[in-house]
């Protein structure tokens, strides 16, 4: 029954199931999942006369009066009825929908449930829905509103999941009984039929949990099953003595905060494994995540094995080959970089080096390593498994280190890196300002570029960052570049910042300029950079105090926060300005966050809660199937509940093959085969 597709029931049909599948909905089991995207609470059968205009309300009476109007010139057609109860009248028009009146009759005794608006100067419910009168009640009280598609009305898709209802009874309950009573929760049947039918909007919340927790359970199954596939797999070892870390340390040059001797320590640990490392290391935009990666680098060639760094841009993979070819200057370390604007000419260089820097140039066929003992993947975040584990095969099983400057919350951060473990940087290397953050109008921007230029005077530099987004690829449009280049030249026009030496910036200039700009920028020959949002990683010039971002709300959170990470890296006060209109309820939020907080992890909370888990990074990056019903924003408590249900599960039966296991087993092989499905996720 819960398999039979959906054009065999009674109303659909071929061409209405050809939409129904458009949205996933293909068996009977996908109607019952398709679950509601909210509620509308109408109470009950009210009278007539105490309808109020713009409020929702159900009534019942007699029709006393239907009439058709097939419309005339760009006048739609439309159906128009009277209804009468015990206390007076109401209007009933259907605006494009002449043929209803074939369907309405005079005495005709039904309920009607739709918006109060005025019509003719009366007051009317337009396009209402409408059922008899003795089944008032189905339009009454808390009524599910469905996620729909065009040529399928909402109305028509609650109807076809309200007939399908008593094939709850066929559904199998597959979570153990001990595990629903520990926390409690409903039956299977029990919260589809609460979520699809309630009475209250509590019953239904109540039956959303447990189809949450379920969901949640069954990830956590798939991701602990994974991560225990492999940790089966066998590394060579990479033990880190005394005199290695005494040397590592001096070529640092700096000495480590606490939290990045805590990272260390985490890579010793590893490294000293047969055991492959998987571990992500997460941190604010400067908390020293690159000098950590550099330990675990230096650690890999002093065993005499290769290691690669893999960066998302060209660009970021570039400032990483030089800032590691400061570093290391003098050192006996080979280092080299390998992009797709370099082609086939920096293939041959990877056999030879002890360090290649690179993009996904170094997943190609053509890039071979001697021996690959350490992976190191920056800003992890714009990567998904399936190039994590590309860039591990180039390795009998290389050690794996994950990096991202992009603080996630860690409900976000179990569900994409849950088969990582964590190392977070929390603390801030000496040196680092504070960094003043504020909002200016865009009739303020003169008044933003005199203060820039008095503080250029001072002898400091700064970036102007045009914010417009780049198109589809991750490649920077014209039109991103037009606005920098506009950006630049009116810089040099301009009566404060003219005697100024300004540099431009953007993604589409050749690796050799862009190199050469960020050396000038660097070595102070340029006092203001113009750029678009390639900035955002990589420049570190203590000299810089100043962000100005034009259109700033154009821009995420994470990428705000980011941009200002530019600045404060000196002894110097710093200040970052953002020009937005923030014409949106939502640009303005967003404005008021970043200026209100400059920690990095209240950041990504707010940004998860205000774009969704979806925006903010997204779950398919973690090679499983996509969460319909769980929302991370929400649901953190559930998610971790069942996080921990999941490892008591496995403990005793890791291969669930426990008979007390069967629908544990049987229900997580549905779920991985969901991996191909693009049924649209249900939030």
């Amino acid at each position: 029954m819960l398999d039979l597709p959906v054009r065999y029931r009674k109303g659909i049909g071929p061409k209405r199931s050809a939409l129904l599948e458009s949205i996933g909905l293909r068996t009977v089991r996908d109607l019952l999942l398709h679950l509601p995207r909210e509620y509308q609470d109408r109470g009950g059968v009210r009278p007539c006369a105490r309808l109020r205009a713009g409020e929702w309300a159900t009534v019942r009476g007699t029709l006393t009066r239907v009439t058709a109007n097939e419309g005339f010139g760009r006048r739609p057609g439309r159906t128009v009825a009277r209804l009468r109860d015990a206390s007076g009248e109401i209007t009933l028009v259907w605006f494009r929908q002449p043929w209803k009146a074939e369907r309405l009759h005079k005495g005709d005794d039904l309920a009607f449930s739709g918006k109060v608006s005025v019509y003719d100067g009366d007051l009317a419910l337009a396009n209402p829905e409408e059922a008899p009168g003795e089944d008032a009640a189905s339009l009454c009280g808390c009524i599910p509103v469905y996620p729909a598609t065009e040529g399928l009305p909402e109305r028509m898709v609650r109807g076809w999941i309200r007939d399908a209802l008593p094939t709850l009874r066929a559904v199998p309950e597959w979570i153990p009984t001990a595990v629903l009573r520990r926390h409690p929760l409903k039956t299977l049947p029990e919260a589809l039929r609460a979520v699809h039918r309630p009475a209250t909007l509590a019953e239904a919340a109540h039956g959303r949990e447990r189809l949450v927790f379920g969901e949640s359970l069954l990830f956590h199954l798939a991701r602990l099953r994974r991560h225990a596939a492999y940790r089966r797999d066998t590394a060579r070892p990479v033990p880190v003595g005394a005199a290695v870390d005494r040397r590592i340390r001096a070529r640092l040059g700096v000495a480590p905060t606490r939290a990045q001797e805590r990272a260390f320590a985490d890579l010793r640990r590893d490294l000293a494994r047969s055991t492959p490392m998987r571990r992500l290391l997460m941190g604010d935009v400067g908390s020293g995540k690159t000098a950590v990666a550099l330990y675990g680098i230096l650690a890999a060639v002093a065993a005499g094995g290769q290691t690669a760094l893999m960066a998302p841009t060209e660009i970021l993979a570039e400032q990483h080959f030089l800032s590691f070819r400061g570093r290391l200057e003098g050192s006996r370390v080979r280092i080299a970089l390998c992009t797709g604007a370099q082609g086939k000419r920096s293939n041959t260089k990877a056999a030879e080096a002890d360090l290649v820097v690179g993009t996904h140039a170094l997943l190609s066929d053509e890039v071979r390593f001697r021996r690959l003992d350490l992976a190191v993947i920056d800003e992890q975040h714009r990567f998904g498994v399936a190039q994590r584990q590309a860039l591990r095969a180039k390795g009998s099983v290389p050690h794996l280190l994950v990096m991202t400057a992009t603080p996630i919350p860690r409900t976000l951060a179990l569900a994409v890196f849950g088969d990582l473990e964590t190392t977070i940087l929390d603390e801030m290397p000496p040196g680092r300002t504070p960094i003043a953050t504020e909002w200016v109008r865009p009739d303020k921007r003169e008044d933003v570029l005199r203060r820039l230029g008095v503080e250029l005077s001072l002898g400091r530099q700064a970036y102007l960052v045009t914010s417009r987004r780049e198109e589809e690829g991750g490649a920077e449009g014209e039109g991103a570049v037009r606005a920098a280049v506009q950006t630049a030249e009116r810089c040099a026009k301009h009566p404060d910042l003219g005697r100024f030496r300004i540099g431009l910036i953007h993604g589409r200039m050749s690796p050799k300029d862009k190199e050469e700009t960020m050396a000038r920028f660097r070595d102070g020959r340029i006092d203001l950079l113009v750029g678009t949002t390639v900035v955002e990683v990589g420049l570190d010039v203590p000299n810089a105090t100043w962000m100005v971002v034009e259109d700033a709300d154009r821009l995420g959170l994470a990428q705000l926060h980011q941009l200002r990470g530019r600045v404060g890296r000196g002894p110097h006060p710093s200040r970052c300005v953002l020009i937005a209109e923030g014409a949106s309820d939502e640009a303005r939020e967003r404005l008021h966050a970043i200026v209100s907080t400059s920690d990095g992890f209240r950041i990504a909370e707010k940004d998860l809660l205000a774009r969704g888990p979806g925006a903010l990074l997204g779950t398919r990056q973690a090679g499983l199937p996509e969460l319909r019903v769980t929302n991370l924003a929400r649901d953190a408590a559930t998610f971790t509940a069942a996080s921990r249900e999941a490892a008591r599960i496995l403990a005793p039966d890791p291969g669930l093959s426990q008979a007390a296991h069967g629908g544990v087993r049987r229900a997580l092989a549905g779920f991985l085969q969901r991996r191909t499905d693009q049924r649209p996720a249900v939030k």
